[in-house]
């Protein structure tokens, strides 16, 4: 490696000493000479001039960053990614499912669903296992159990699991069956 060569270790110190004398360089030479881009006024200087594929660090560093490069890249970048037509399907049935056993354990008629408030502790918790459980978005949610809108519900079930609200001891339960279900 090209800090062992100018005797500097492949540690934080050696690579600051390493830049400290790229620094000096580019200072003595002209920028064109030594590679450096020309200095754009509108530019942050605080900035790297490393390009893409370049890195600062040991062999070790780079291979971890790949692998966590290749790991992200294969995750879905969103809940729709993973919902083909059959997932979805499955999900949707999954949802309903969820939402009657909710409903029975809550003690909640669709009448009762329909007339409380979108933040109903009950229809919140319900809301909650639907979107941990499923692939079902925001917007079917807050529609299949009242929640006026995806945006409502989203917030709600955030403060559902900042800090969870008193609920019968059977929904206490039967949060913690459905957790173990999936």
């Amino acid at each position: 490696m090209a800090l062992g060569a100018f005797g500097c270790a492949d540690t934080t110190e050696g690579r600051r000493r390493w830049v400290e004398r790229l620094d000096a360089r580019a200072g003595a030479e002209g920028r064109e000479e030594c590679g450096m881009p020309e200095q754009d006024a509108g530019r942050d200087s605080r900035l790297s001039d490393l390009r893409r594929g370049w890195y600062w660090g040991s062999q070790a560093f780079a291979e971890r960053i790949l692998k966590w490069g290749e790991a992200a890249l294969k995750k879905p970048r969103h809940r729709s990614a993973r919902a083909s037509g059959e997932k979805r399907a499955h999900g949707e049935q999954e949802a309903l499912r969820l939402i009657a056993e909710g409903m029975a354990v809550a003690g909640l008629t669709e009448e009762e669903m329909k007339r409380l408030p979108g933040s109903e502790a009950r229809k919140v918790t319900i809301a909650r296992v639907v979107w941990e459980q499923t692939t079902m978005d925001m917007k079917w949610i807050a529609q299949h159990l009242g929640l006026r809108s995806a945006a409502n519900a989203s917030q709600q079930i955030r403060r559902h699991r900042q800090s969870p609200p008193e609920v019968p001891e059977a929904m206490q339960r039967w949060i913690i069956q459905s957790r173990n279900v999936a």
